[in-house]
C-alpha cells in the first residue's frame, strides 16, 4: 500500500526541529482543506509548497500554511465551504 503523506524527511537534510516544523505546517493547511486533503495530489502539492519555502527562508508558519492552502485549493479545484483559520 502506498504511503498517503510525503516522505518529508529527504534522507536526512533536515533536523528534527526543521522537520518537525514543516510537518505542523503540512498538517495545519490540510486540516484547512478538510476533504480535499484526501485527494493524495493535493497532499503532494501542499507538501512540496512547504519544502520550497522552507528552502527558501520563508518558515513563518502562518505564511506556509496560507500557500500549501491556496495550492491544494487550486490543485483540488475547489474551494472549501469553510473560511481559512490558523491553528496555534
Amino acid at each position: 500500500m502506498d504511503r498517503l503523506d510525503p516522505d518529508l524527511s529527504a534522507d536526512g537534510i533536515y533536523a528534527g526541529a526543521d522537520l518537525s516544523a514543516m510537518r505542523k505546517a503540512f498538517d495545519a493547511a490540510c486540516l484547512q482543506l478538510g476533504d480535499l486533503a484526501e485527494d493524495r495530489r493535493v497532499r503532494h502539492a501542499v507538501a512540496l509548497v512547504v519544502t520550497q519555502h522552507y528552502e527558501l527562508g520563508l518558515r513563518q508558519r502562518a505564511r506556509l500554511v496560507a500557500a500549501a492552502f491556496e495550492t491544494g485549493r487550486i490543485v483540488g479545484r475547489n474551494v472549501p465551504k469553510r473560511s481559512l483559520t490558523f491553528f496555534g
